[in-house]
Order: C-alpha cells, then sequence, then structure tokens
C-alpha cells in the first residue's frame, strides 16, 4: 500500500473499544470491562490475569496468539468466549470470538443487516484494522517493547517495508507486465483481424442491357384479345351444356317423386311385416327359454324336497346328562379342595419324620403323634380323589355330548328353514312361468313370402320408371354431346410463344435488379470494412502509446518508487519520534540511515557521534521503543494504545512525565495501561476520563 494512503487525519474518529467481556481466557474466569473512556487503567497483583486481558484484546486488534488457540482455555474448560464492541468511523461493531480446537468468529455491523462468520468476519475486520501495522504500533506488551526499532538493520528495513505495504508496489508491478503482455497479444490479435478484413475480396456481378419488349407486347395484346373472344364463346358454349344438364336432373326429380309415391306404401308393407316377424321369432325365443326355465326349476325344488327329507332323518337324539352343571363344578371344587389336603398331609409327614413342627415352632404335641395316622389318613383322600375324579370324567362327558347335539340339530334346523324357503320361492317361479308361458300367442303365417312378393313388385316398378327416364332424356344427351365437342384456339402456339418472352424479360428484369442490389450491398460492406479497419488500427495505435505509458510507469515503480517509500515512511517515523521524545525524555534526537539492504536508526545530543538505537538501554530504551510506536500509531486510523508496563524501568518522575506526555498525543484517543508505578496509577485514576479496574484470581472489579 501507498504511503499516500497511510496520510493521518487526526479529525476523522478513529477507533474505540467500548465493551469488553471475556470468559475462561487463560486464567480470566469472568470479566465485564465498560471501556467507554479515554483511559483504561488495569490493576492487580501478578498472576491475577492482567495480562491475559491484554491478550484478548491483542487477539482483537492483530488477529494472532503466541500460542494454539487451546493452550488459551481456562483449566478444566472446554471453550473460551470473548466479545468485544467497539465503534470505528460512526459505525458500531459486536465481535464475538469462541476457541476450543478451532476459532469461531461473528462480527456483526450495528447499522448493516449483514452478520459475518469465521473467515468472512475476518476478512471484514482486515478491512477496518490493519492487523500487521496494529501489531507493531499500538500493542506494547511487557518484555516487548522494543520489538521494531531494536532489530538488526536488514530485518528492520524487512519490517518496514511489511508496515508501509511496500511488497505490495511489486505486485503493482507484476500486475502492469501482465498488462503489457495482454496489450501486445491484443495488438497482435488486431493485427490479424485487420489484415483479414484487408484480405477480404468485393467481387462485383457483370450488369446487362435488356431487350426491346413494347412490339412484342404489342402483338401479345392483339392475339389474347382474339383468345377472350374465343374463351367468352367457349363460355357461352358451357352455360347451354349446364343447362341441358340442368334439364335431366329435372326430369329425373319429376319421375323420382312419382316412383317414390307409389314404392312408400310397398316399403311401409315392408317394414311392418319384417317388425311383426322379427316380434314373432323372439317370442317363439322366449317361450322356449320359459319352458327351459320352468324345467330347471321344477328338477332344483324335487332335489330340494329330497334333501328336507334326508335332513329330517338325520337329527341327533338330544340325551339330558343325568348331573346339573352346577354338580359338576361342586365335584371339580371338591377334588381341588381334597388335592390341596393331600398335599398339607405330605408336608406334615415330612415334617414329623424329621422330628420338627410342620408349623415352624416348638411343639410338644409332637411326642404322641402318630406318623402312620396321617399316612392313613393321607391314603383314604387320594382314594376319595381317584372316585370323584371317574365320576367327574363320566358326567363331563355326557355334557360334552349333549351340548354337541343340541348344535348340531339347530344347525340342521336353521338348514331346513332356509331350504323350505328356496322351495317355496321356486313353487312361486314355476306358477308365474306357466302363466306367463301360456299369455304368449305366436302367429303362423308366411312372412317370408309375402315379404318377397312385394319387393318383386318394387323392382317391376323401378325397371318401369327407369325406362321412362331414359326414353324422354335420350335426346338431350345427344344434344349436350354435339355442344361438347370443341376446336382448339388457332393462335395457340403463337400465344404461349409471346408469354413465354414476356416471362423471360421479367425474369431478366428482376435478376438485374438483384444483380444491383448486391452490387451495392457489396460497395456498403466495403465501406464498413474499411472503418472497421481505420477503427482497429487506431485501437492499435492507442494501445501502443499505452504500452509506452505502462513501460514507463513499470520502470519508476520498479526502480525507484519502493525507495522512495521507504525513505518518506522513515522521514515520517523519524519527525513523528522526535516529536515525542524530545516531549518525553529532553535530551537526544533521533536519525536514520538506509542503504539496499538496511535501515537503521540512531540517536544523538547533537555534540557527540550518532549512537545506535540498539545499543541503547534502561528507560531511554523504553521511551525509544514508546516514541517509535507513537510514529506508527499516526500512519493508521486505529487510535488505540495498549502500554503493558512501559515504565517498568522508569522512576517516579519519569514515570509520571512519560504517560503525562503521551495523553497529549491527539491521535490517539484510548490508552489501555497496565503500571508498576503507583505515583502514575495514583495520577490516571484521579482523571475523569479513567477507568479503573481491579482483577484478582480472574476476576474483575471496578
Amino acid at each position: 500500500m501507498l504511503l499516500c494512503v497511510y496520510s493521518v487525519f487526526f479529525k476523522e474518529k478513529k477507533m474505540k473499544l467500548l465493551s469488553l467481556s471475556i470468559e475462561n481466557f487463560k486464567n480470566i474466569k469472568v470479566a465485564n470491562l465498560d471501556l467507554n473512556k479515554k483511559v483504561i487503567l488495569i490493576q492487580g497483583e501478578n498472576g491475577q490475569g492482567k495480562s491475559s486481558i491484554i491478550d484478548a484484546i491483542k487477539y482483537i486488534l492483530t488477529d494472532e496468539l503466541d500460542d494454539k488457540i487451546s493452550e488459551y482455555v481456562r483449566w478444566g474448560c472446554k471453550k473460551f468466549n470473548i466479545n468485544c464492541v467497539f465503534e470505528h468511523k460512526g459505525i458500531t461493531y459486536d465481535l464475538s470470538i469462541e476457541g476450543d480446537k478451532g476459532s469461531k468468529k461473528v462480527l456483526k455491523i450495528s447499522n448493516d443487516e449483514n452478520e459475518y462468520y469465521n473467515s468472512e468476519a475476518t476478512n471484514k475486520l482486515a478491512e477496518i484494522i490493519d492487523f500487521t501495522l496494529a501489531g507493531y504500533s499500538a500493542i506494547s506488551e511487557q518484555g516487548k517493547t522494543t520489538q521494531l526499532l531494536f532489530q538488526k538493520p536488514s530485518e528492520r528495513l524487512r519490517t518496514l517495508k511489511k508496515i508501509l505495504k511496500v511488497d505490495d508496489l511489486q505486485v503493482v508491478v507484476e500486475k502492469i507486465k501482465e498488462d503489457i503482455k495482454t496489450k501486445k497479444t491484443e495488438i497482435d490479435i488486431l493485427n490479424t483481424e485487420i489484415n483479414t478484413l484487408k484480405g477480404i475480396s468485393y467481387d462485383k456481378m457483370e450488369e446487362f442491357e435488356l431487350p426491346d419488349i413494347e412490339k412484342i407486347k404489342s402483338e401479345f395484346d392483339v392475339i389474347e384479345k382474339e383468345k377472350k373472344e374465343y374463351e367468352d364463346k367457349e363460355k357461352g358454349n358451357s352455360l347451354e351444356i349446364e343447362k341441358l344438364k340442368n334439364k335431366i336432373s329435372e326430369i329425373k326429380l319429376s319421375y323420382e317423386k312419382e316412383k317414390s309415391n307409389e314404392l312408400s306404401s310397398l316399403k311401409e308393407q315392408i317394414v311392418k311385416l319384417t317388425s311383426v316377424k322379427d316380434l314373432n321369432e323372439k317370442l317363439i325365443s322366449n317361450k322356449k327359454v320359459i319352458e327351459d326355465r320352468i324345467s330347471s326349476q321344477t328338477v332344483t325344488k324335487s332335489n330340494l324336497e329330497v334333501q328336507v327329507i334326508d335332513l329330517k332323518n338325520s337329527r341327533v337324539d338330544e340325551i339330558i346328562p343325568s348331573a346339573s352343571k352346577e354338580q359338576v363344578v361342586e365335584l371339580s371344587d371338591e377334588i381341588k379342595k381334597l388335592t390341596f389336603e393331600i398335599s398339607s398331609l405330605d408336608k406334615e409327614i415330612k415334617s414329623l419324620k424329621d422330628r420338627k413342627c410342620p408349623y415352624n415352632f416348638n411343639c410338644e404335641k409332637l411326642k404322641d403323634v402318630s406318623v402312620e395316622t396321617y399316612e392313613k389318613e393321607k391314603e383314604d383322600k387320594q382314594k376319595e380323589v381317584i372316585r370323584l375324579q371317574g365320576i367327574l370324567e363320566v358326567k363331563s362327558k355326557q355334557w360334552v355330548d349333549y351340548e354337541k347335539a343340541v348344535k348340531v340339530n339347530k344347525e340342521l334346523e336353521s338348514t331346513l328353514s332356509l331350504m323350505i324357503k328356496d322351495i317355496e320361492t321356486l313353487d312361486k317361479s314355476i306358477f308365474e312361468l306357466n302363466e306367463t308361458h301360456s299369455n304368449i300367442v305366436i302367429q303362423t303365417e308366411d312372412f317370408d313370402k309375402t315379404i318377397t312378393d312385394l319387393k318383386y313388385q318394387i323392382v317391376t316398378i323401378e325397371d318401369t320408371y327407369s325406362q321412362k327416364i331414359e326414353s324422354e332424356i335420350s335426346d338431350v344427351k345427344k344434344e349436350i354431346d354435339n355442344r361438347s365437342v370443341r376446336s382448339e384456339f388457332s393462335k395457340k402456339s403463337e400465344y404461349e410463344s409471346l408469354k413465354n418472352q414476356i416471362i423471360i424479360y421479367d425474369t431478366k428484369v428482376k435478376e438485374l435488379e438483384r444483380i444491383k442490389t448486391h452490387n451495392a450491398e457489396l460497395e456498403t460492406k466495403q465501406n464498413l470494412n474499411n472503418r472497421y479497419i481505420r477503427t482497429k488500427e487506431n485501437t492499435v495505435d492507442a494501445i501502443r502509446n499505452r504500452l509506452v505509458v505502462l513501460d514507463k510507469t513499470k520502470d519508476v515503480i520498479d526502480k525507484d518508487f519502493s525507495s522512495y517509500i521507504i525513505s518518506k515512511g522513515a522521514e515520517v517515523i523519524k519527525t513523528k519520534m522526535n516529536n515525542f521524545f524530545q516531549r518525553a525524555y529532553g535530551r537526544y534526537f533521533i536519525t536514520f540511515e538506509q542503504d539496499k539492504s538496511s535501515i537503521d536508526f540512531y540517536y544523538s545530543d547533537g555534540e557527540n557521534k550518532l549512537t545506535s538505537t540498539l545499543l541503547a538501554s534502561g528507560h531511554e530504551k523504553s521511551v525509544l521503543a514508546m516514541a517509535n510506536r507513537l510514529a506508527l500509531c499516526s500512519l493508521h486510523d486505529l487510535g488505540i494504545l495498549i502500554c503493558d508496563e512501559i515504565d517498568n524501568m522508569a522512576s517516579d518522575d519519569m514515570s509520571v512525565k512519560l504517560y503525562n506526555t503521551l495523553l497529549n498525543e491527539e491521535h490517539i484517543n484510548q490508552f489501555i495501561v497496565i503500571s508498576h508505578c503507583e505515583l502514575t496509577k495514583e495520577m490516571l485514576s484521579l482523571r475523569n476520563d479513567c477507568s479503573t479496574f481491579i482483577i484478582n484470581s480472574g476476576e474483575v472489579s471496578n
């Protein structure tokens, strides 16, 4: 990026952090900071989390951490969360970062409905913050305050090129080279097109003279008039023939009417007789069908009657059981009761044999009890169970047979009822069919002979009328034949010859017009082609002029401009550093020397020789580093400066002086401060534009 991009416009509204929320980041449990002040003072004992807050802000401003993301998750937690609301050029942004094994980002803009995620959020954030420049300028971490100024000269030159985006100039040069190559290719293509256009030939067709057609047209008009008279005469003859044909049609129509009247009654008789004949044949067919149905239903009825007799004979005798169902149930319960008592006796007998009370407590009565008595009682009960089971089996079988017989007879009764209904239905149907059969009356007349006689009469009448018509129209047909004999137009061949000559002339006229049109179009195309050639030649000239400019621009940027940018950038840095260093330290001035491979910064009191900044030490070195960071801050519009123990080598007075000087820098609108100096902390905390946060055991309080 060119140096002019980094021109300072102090009146523009710079970036400002408004709030910061941190959870489970390094040793921070929960931290909620309202940052809407110019000075943010962070206090706390060592190891409590001050540097963790600085690392979180650094992550926001540079998109970088010094270690793996997982190393920043608080011990015992799965992930950390950072949320920052900041303002830049009047627009409010809300940035959320979630970290575990990877990083998830969400960037939300207040006046924009869009939200950006992950890489898109990083790209959008890079449009707002120059991550590289922010790292070298805005963030002064404890132990890293000498990051740029005290590098080796060659390394410092590379860093300065990176900050000033000088390497981007090489990209521009490569782009110009690519443009030059493209333009040369365009010239080659255009020259090829010009040569192609110049090679196009425009061959015009030869135009010819038309013959004199007036004499031919005059002769044609005379013969055409004679032809029209001939055709009018033929037309009159055709009209007479048409009249004679109409006369024939009238004669035929007259006789046809008479014949139709005479035949209509005969045809009506045939239609009526045919209808009666068809009806009679249908009655005969229906009568046969009815006879077949009567016979079939009679057979079916007889079969059903036989089946009814067979079913009545197949009824099963229903023998009523000797015991009721309740008695059977009582007998079953008695068997169950005896079975349970036998089981209890088995248990008592076993206990008596083991000399134990069957009821599980000491019993003196066992001494006089005989096991045989129990076994005899058990045997009697078993015999009673066997006797009762035999009776139960007989009684249960009687009930099964009885219920089966009742079920079979019930099904037989149902079937008999249905069959009797079917017999009754068949009786009724047979009666109705017999009545219908007796009502059908069939005629015995010979319809075919009568119809044949009538048809013969019709044929005789039609022959008679055909003879009458032919006799009456024969003379008219002869006259039509005579008029139909025609002679051709006598000058037909001469007429056709003259007509063809006129057609050929008209064709030649059209061909000549086509040739003239074709030649005119070729003329237009040739003129247009010449204009294309001139336009492309002008384009080639313009591209060649552009190539000259591009070549000169490439040479200037490639050879001179990079050095110019570095020199001017270093000059701006030197001026800004001197401005701050003189106010904050007041003893030296700063200068630099540059060659192709390195750049070195020096400081001097004006009398002694120049001393490289690499040899600076103590508080002097810290102030030089801060002067360098402030100078770099002036190259962009971030407006934020993180000061982490920048006064660790200074006395109380020098620390206070350093911060008073810093707070007067117009292009910094927000300071985030960690200081070891109690006097400095007291001085800062008393300011109205200062917010103080105390961190203890990973938690923050005001």
